[in-house]
């Protein structure tokens, strides 16, 4: 199993990658990038090799006549295959293979558990639950896009992440810490110093379903979904070619270099000053050493992953009720520069409506912004 490459599928590639030389010419260089790549290959052996001996001893207790290829299948199936014949025509390419670069494990996963019977499959999504919880099940993100772009469509200030949990603690009953347990998984779990609902998820599985949400100004990110690792790539150019236009060659180096390194930077920053610090530089929330050394390691501390989520929840509905005043504002003065009093009426009609549907969230519009609005458009 190790010589068909079954078990250690991994050294096919650095082989192939040593006799190239298409790692780097540089003999350090290389040795880095095994010693940074070793724990990745440790992880990806260690569950190939215990797969393959449970199989393999279960092909013997059940008498099977080939038990080498009845585990080298278990293995295939269960742990994917990561090479060109098992991707699309159109993902064996040098662009379409980066865009697809990290969907294959969530397709082999999705292909994973079709094959399972119903009882196993039960199984695999309560492993799921129980280290990404509810949030983090196949499709999560992808049916809270779907249901709040029809939610804001209707006229509604609706968000999916804030609705399941009021509908957790106050129709059920549930305490926050519960809910946030059943939603988040093992990162709630009392004293779990890091967050690993976000690497262990499946929630976003569709590119671009943000796409049509009222609160988002930038669609960037998700245009930027559609070709994988390579739109965090140009992210990171554009935002290190801004700083750098503005005088700032040490934070456009820093916005170049690689996620990795980032993180080593951010937890060092983190143990000097004894906070995390967003983007701006503003102050999130204290950090300990040990969280520093976190975030180094490149895990989100579970505090700051806790901070960032409400703060997305509550910036969700800031937005949309913005976004909606802005709409509102700009179709008043449209029909007050036309002198169509009946457009007028409808959108003060739109107004109430919403307000009557968003009492959490009213909108009240003044005059002189829309007459303002009216002259610039008259200017």
């Amino acid at each position: 199993a190790e010589a068909d490459g079954v078990v250690s599928p991994q050294e096919i590639h650095q082989l192939q990658a040593e006799v190239t030389k298409s790692s780097s010419y540089n003999r350090t260089l290389r040795k880095a990038g095994f010693v940074w790549g070793s724990l990745f290959s440790l992880a990806e052996q260690f569950n190939r090799r215990t797969t393959f001996i449970a199989a393999y001893e279960q092909a013997k207790a059940d008498g099977k006549a080939d038990p080498y290829a009845f585990a080298t299948k278990a293995v295939e199936e269960t742990q994917g295959i990561y090479n060109k014949a098992n991707k699309p025509n159109w993902a064996r390419g040098a662009v379409g293979g980066v865009v697809f670069t990290f969907k294959q494990y969530s397709i082999s996963y999705l292909e994973f558990l079709t094959r399972l019977p119903r009882r196993e499959q039960v199984f695999a999504l309560a492993l799921l639950m129980l280290a990404a919880g509810a949030e983090g099940l196949p499709f999560a993100d992808d049916l809270d896009d779907l249901l709040d772009t029809l939610g804001q469509k209707l006229g509604y200030n609706w968000n999916s992440k804030r609705e399941k949990r009021e509908f957790l603690t106050e129709t059920i009953g549930m305490s926050p810490e519960f809910a946030n347990l059943l939603l988040r998984g093992g990162s709630a779990i009392p004293g779990v110093p890091l967050d690993v609902s976000s690497r262990m998820g499946m929630a976003n599985l569709i590119p671009g379903t943000g796409l049509l949400l009222e609160h988002t100004k930038d669609k960037s990110r998700d245009v930027l979904e559609f070709i994988g690792p390579a739109g965090s790539v140009a992210q990171q150019a554009v935002a290190g070619m801004g700083k750098a236009l503005e005088g700032d060659i040490v934070g456009a180096g820093k916005e170049m270099l690689p996620v990795a390194v980032q993180n080593a930077l951010k937890g060092a920053d983190m143990l000097q000053t004894g906070m995390y610090r967003d983007r701006g530089g503003r102050k999130v929330t204290e950090a300990t050493e040990g969280e520093a050394f976190i975030k180094g390691m490149g895990f989100q501390p579970r505090t700051v992953a806790d901070i960032q989520m409400r703060t997305r929840i509550v910036s969700q509905d800031n937005e949309l009720a913005k976004a909606k005043e802005s709409q509102f504002a700009q179709k008043w003065a449209e029909a007050r520069f036309e002198g169509d009093q009946d457009a007028e009426a409808d959108v003060r009609a739109d107004i109430q409506r919403w307000n009557e549907r968003n009492p959490e969230a009213p909108i009240r519009i003044k005059l002189v912004d829309v007459l303002k609005r009216v002259r610039n458009m008259k200017t």
